[in-house]
């Protein structure tokens, strides 16, 4: 163990044949020669002390136990982390957001001029609504603006990027906004004189419903760990499911690859180690990320000034 509280170099190869938990659809099992794996025995589940603690562990339940001379090394279960897409200046910038905003707004004037045409004023304030929600929706769920990312800095010294609030704020305010768009579309399909206008709202107050309960969902499953923490030793990084990973500086972390519209993330560092961290309500890109990274390592004195006022606006300007 280093001085930092950093694994061994031998440790780190160790880990890296194991993979925690991290939320990613894309990882499966697949052989290891034994030749890479050593002697090690089949272990039931992998160790993620490392990859959740802030320091190396003190003892390894898996470590290898000495095999008889001759005898056959059995192989190591692994987890393959799959392909990976590169990681570019474009990268979070996906069609998903002008997806939703061209569908959400195009049925939302849709509505409107149904509502006009059938002098329904209270359903037409309700698509009005519903386009104001699409619009709303898009920035909440397919948005990499930088603006949904905090940056604080520490008085011990160190920057903190987590999810900024309004993420939070906006996603409330939807929710706010399909509930009211609900209840005038419930009201229409109870009392509108319109028969087809009720049977439309009818079929407007279940998407509301769904828009609303989804956004709740997010609300309450949004109340996560996930930041990345910046010392003058290392980087901490907290994805998905409170998965920790803490690597020295020593060993160059450096991201080389994404996925999953840049939640998924691989993290090399060392020279075998392979970190996966799934970040959902932190929306930082990948090639951000990277720059953050390669910054405090080629940047000289960067880490020296973590402790200084304008820590946070560098690392913030980095972000942008």
């Amino acid at each position: 163990m280093s001085a930092f509280g950093a694994p061994r170099e031998e440790d780190r190869r160790r880990m890296n044949k194991f993979a925690p938990p991290t939320g990613d659809e894309n990882v499966a099992p697949g052989p290891v020669p034994a030749e890479q794996a050593g002697a090690a025995q089949p272990v039931p589940v992998p160790n993620v002390a490392w990859n959740q603690g802030s320091a190396a562990p003190t003892s390894q339940p898996w470590a290898p136990a000495p095999g008889a001379v001759g005898q056959p090394v059995p192989q190591m279960v692994r987890p393959s982390y799959g392909t990976f897409c590169a990681v570019t200046e474009k990268d979070g910038r996906s069609l998903g957001r002008w997806l939703i905003w061209s569908i959400g707004l195009a049925c939302a004037a849709l509505f409107t001029w149904i509502g006009i045409e059938g002098e329904s004023w209270l359903y037409t304030a309700a698509a009005i609504i519903g386009a104001v929600v699409c619009v709303l929706l898009g920035v909440t769920e397919a948005s990499w603006a930088r603006w949904l990312v905090r940056v604080m800095s520490t008085p011990d010294g160190t920057i903190l990027v987590r999810p900024g609030a309004t993420l939070m704020y906006l996603r409330v305010l939807t929710v706010l906004l399909a509930s009211a768009a609900g209840v005038c579309f419930f009201y229409v399909s109870l009392f509108s004189v319109d028969s087809d206008i009720r049977s439309i709202a009818g079929t407007n107050v279940l998407s509301a419903a769904v828009v609303a309960l989804y956004l709740v969902a997010k609300i309450i499953g949004s109340q996560s760990r996930e930041c990345i923490v910046v010392s003058q030793q290392r980087v901490d990084m907290w994805g998905m499911r409170g998965i920790h990973y803490s690597i020295p500086w020593s060993d160059h972390p450096r991201v080389t690859g994404q996925r999953n519209k840049g939640k998924s993330l691989l993290i090399s560092a060392g020279q075998n180690v392979e970190c996966l961290v799934v970040f959902t309500t932190l929306r930082i890109r990948p090639s951000r990320l990277r720059s953050l990274l390669d910054y405090y390592q080629t940047t000289p004195g960067a880490l020296d000034r973590l402790s200084a006022p304008e820590a946070r606006d560098e690392a913030a300007k980095v972000l942008s």
